[in-house]
């Protein structure tokens, strides 16, 4: 039962590193619903009978240096936070409740699926691996000013608010 009778919090500190070989994750499931603190180059293996456990919890990544969850796949219902240095997981499944805050580099491994998370904030990198797959329709907040019109050679227009909405049929108002 890797987060005890109600929710725990694991650290690992440094260049270290926990390895996980259980039937269970929990003891009637697989869901760990504690947060796991990565600090530095600390690293984590998860390995169960079912080669699948969910996060329903929180993974944080502390620092400077890259850390790693390694192991079975994981399923993110909760939260992944990398506020500094880089953080590499297995395959991963991102759900819809997940929040995931990027302001260092958040990798996803090959096979992963992001399953439309219900926030993908920060200033940091998203990276997905090869054959991942995005399956839901999604809104990643990019910080600053982004033109990719510009780029693709697209002429600059000056609107406003209200001429966007009177395309979509909106009558003139306080907006």
């Amino acid at each position: 039962n890797w987060d005890g009778p109600g929710t725990a919090t694991t650290t690992v500190e440094g260049a270290g590193t926990l390895t996980i070989n259980v039937n269970r994750v929990d003891t009637a499931d697989d869901v760990y619903g504690g947060t796991l603190n990565l600090n530095d180059n600390a690293d984590v293996s998860v390995n169960n009978a079912a080669n699948l456990w969910t996060m329903a919890g929180a993974i944080n990544k502390n620092n400077a240096g890259s850390s790693t969850v390694a192991g079975d796949t994981v399923d993110v219902t909760g939260a992944i936070t990398v506020n500094a240095g880089s953080l590499t997981m297995p395959v991963t499944t991102l759900n819809p409740t997940a929040s995931i805050v990027a302001n260092g580099t958040l990798l996803l491994g090959t096979g992963s699926v992001f399953a439309g998370p219900s926030s993908v904030t920060g200033t940091g990198t998203l990276r997905m691996v090869s054959t991942s797959t995005v399956t839901a329709n999604t809104t990643i907040g990019v910080a600053g000013i982004f033109d990719g019109a510009t780029d693709w050679g697209m002429p600059a227009r000056n609107r406003d608010f209200g001429e966007t909405m009177g395309t979509y049929g909106v009558p003139p108002g306080p907006y």
